[in-house]
């Protein structure tokens, strides 16, 4: 269901992390190995295929592969992913790999500032204006903008107005009475993301702003914390719908 699925490379690889997969006797390392390796080359080769200027000779340690973690392993892939996403968004202006890694990175960034926010107000370091819940979710929305700005820095992905990728800018709707304007946590080309601690549905005004932007976003991601339910989509109704709820 997710847009940039439809348009991802034709390479199929594992949303889940290869960490932890094979379990952990020493049969399970050399099969962890084999399918990093198997990931690593696959990737590089569809890298180079978009941008025959990459080289990754200088991504691994001396030891190679072999010498790393798995933990290590695991975001060496990862970093792979995002280097594919950007060549495929930057030189082929396709959105789509790029929306489905940052999906997987902003999951686990909410996962670890929801943790991290829990940890500061049980030990009564935040200070909530409203609640608790309210304070826990400043902290998550701050943490998650600061880490994607730092992600899309570090792989020379151009955000903000004006760009078809946007960090907590406004996406404006047009309309005969003249102009307003959602701000959504983000967005990448026809996808909107919300990062949130509450359950969102269409019905919710600020979800139905979204869609009605000029941009015109064919889904919205809503990404809560896995242990609130995790992520999920929502589709754009069609217009006809949508502006029933006007």
């Amino acid at each position: 269901m997710f847009p940039g699925l439809l348009d991802a490379p034709a390479l199929a690889i594992p949303l889940a992390p290869i960490d932890g997969f094979f379990g952990v006797s020493a049969v399970s390392d050399e099969a962890n190995l084999e399918a990093t390796l198997g990931q690593y080359r696959a990737l590089v080769e569809d890298v180079k295929q978009v941008d025959p200027s990459f080289v990754d000779d200088e991504l691994l340690p001396p030891g190679g592969i072999a010498g790393l973690t798995w933990q290590a392993r695991t975001n060496l892939i990862n970093n792979l992913r995002m280097e594919r996403a950007a060549a495929y968004y930057q030189i082929l202006g396709n959105a789509g790999p790029l929306q489905v890694e940052t999906l997987r990175f902003l999951q686990d960034a909410v996962d670890a500032a929801y943790e991290e926010a829990v940890s500061e107000a049980d030990a009564s370091r935040l200070q909530p204006r409203l609640s608790r819940e309210e304070a826990i979710g400043n902290w998550v929305d701050f943490t998650v903008r600061k880490d994607l700005k730092k992600l899309f820095d570090s792989f020379g992905i151009p955000y903000g107005p004006g760009e078809d990728a946007t960090i907590n800018n406004r996406d404006y709707e047009s309309s005969e009475s003249g102009q307003s304007y959602r701000i959504p946590d983000a967005r990448i080309g026809d996808a909107s993301f919300d990062w949130t601690l509450s359950s969102k549905t269409i019905s919710a005004p600020q979800i139905r702003g979204f869609f009605r932007a000029d941009s015109l976003p064919r889904a919205v991601v809503i990404i809560r914390p896995s242990e609130l339910g995790g992520a999920y989509l929502i589709p754009r109704p069609p217009d006809a719908w949508l502006y029933l709820w006007l």
